[in-house]
């Protein structure tokens, strides 16, 4: 048997690189997001509201922990794909896992009637989670790690500022070069070849996958907010 690395291809081995050196970047987001989401509800009952028993579960090392696995877990849940690819016809990207379709799975799940009700704001943790990891990839991924290890910062800075201005950039406006950059899997991709645009394509176009990363992280998001509203007694 060969090893699994050869089986792959180094194609596939390059994307696994690739897809550390993303996801340190996804966690690190779950991470911030969580903390000041933490934060603020931390601060809001305690100094605005009376309900011992929220302040009881905040204070709960075993929410904190479950919460902050949850919001991980969202922020990074959309690049497993990377590890099956190999084994189906999806791509990185997919449809499947780059959309609100496995948070509406998670919604509808946890609305079923149960005592889970009363543990909403880890659910609420996932999709803040799920929801920045889509927002994330809307600007195209830099690798600013081995920069920073070269003590390059002066160059790390002007590469996330270029992918930021690159994605804050129309597509039309944008030139030749940094056009690429939103070419291959930075496009959501689908298993089977789909008329778009009068084309039959296996990718959206960099301007339908801005908008749909958009899209579904503004669904995803508003599936916790619905979650907290409804879940949460904060009003």
């Amino acid at each position: 048997m060969k090893p699994i690395g050869l089986m792959f291809g180094p194609t596939k081995v390059q994307l696994g690189v690739v897809f550390v050196a993303a996801g340190k970047y996804h966690v690190l987001a779950g991470f911030v997001i969580f903390a000041i989401f933490e934060a603020a509800y931390f601060v809001h009952f305690n100094f605005f509201r009376v309900e011992p028993d929220l302040m009881a579960l905040l204070s709960d090392y075993k929410w904190a922990t479950l919460g902050l696995f949850l919001a991980l877990f969202g922020s990074t849940l959309s690049d497993y794909d990377l590890f099956y690819k190999c084994l189906s016809p999806w791509h990185h990207r997919s449809v499947i896992t780059h959309s609100a379709l496995i948070p509406t799975i998670a919604l509808l799940t946890y609305l079923y009637p149960s005592r889970i009700h009363n543990y909403a704001i880890l659910i609420v943790c996932f999709m803040l989670g799920f929801a920045s990891h889509l927002f994330l990839d809307y600007f195209p991924s830099v690798d600013v790690e081995k920069l920073i290890k070269k003590t390059k910062y002066t160059e790390a800075v002007e590469t996330i500022t270029s992918s930021l201005l690159i994605g804050l950039t129309p597509v039309e406006s944008l030139s030749k070069e940094n056009l690429k950059k939103l070419s291959g899997t930075y496009n959501i991709h689908f298993p089977q070849k789909i008329l778009i645009k009068k084309k039959m394509r296996k990718t959206l176009t960099p301007k339908l996958t801005r908008i749909w990363l958009i899209f579904h992280g503004i669904i995803v998001l508003a599936y916790g907010m619905f979650l907290f509203a409804i879940f949460v007694p904060i009003l």
